[in-house]
């Protein structure tokens, strides 16, 4: 449990910049978004858009004009918290699904779940892509070892 708390506090302390409402995130290609251009988005996108429009619009419409959030937080709740809980999640159930195929018990596995955690979550690639504004990249990024797993699983 020590091991897991101490990767938990690592994440918070290499994304803590992230943490607070009031700065944007918004960097490179990732846009900032002012109430005016959320309002114009339309619920249905078009089909050359349909991998990443639907969520990026449906959030920040729902985030400016339901909740009345200002992009700074919009961007953090829906995309960049997210995104973290689903790398964490991800290589949390990978790395579980590697040591009961390799049999590994007791601390090391603690161990090697806890460091794999720590080195997929928080690699200098995925810090490249999440600060240069490829969130959607990361997104799809964050989702390849529960992929893996499934892949796995299907054709044991």
């Amino acid at each position: 449990m020590l091991f897991y708390f101490l990767v938990l506090l690592s994440v918070f302390f290499v994304y803590s910049p992230w943490l607070t409402l009031s700065k944007n995130l918004s960097s490179g290609d990732w846009p900032y978004l002012f109430v005016q251009n959320i309002q114009a988005f339309k619920i249905l996108t078009e089909p050359p858009f349909l991998w990443l429009e639907p969520y990026y619009q449906l959030t920040a419409k729902l985030g400016a004009q339901v909740f009345f959030l200002q992009w700074e937080a919009i961007e953090k709740i829906f995309w960049f918290l997210p995104f973290l809980t689903i790398s964490l999640l991800s290589s949390y159930f990978f790395l579980k699904y590697l040591i009961k195929e390799f049999e590994i018990d007791g601390k090391e596995s603690a161990i090697f779940i806890s460091l794999g955690s720590l080195i997929f979550v928080t690699n200098t690639y995925i810090l490249m892509l999440a600060g240069g504004g490829q969130i959607g990249v990361a997104m799809g990024y964050s989702l390849i070892p529960l992929i893996i797993r499934t892949v796995f699983k299907v054709y044991q």
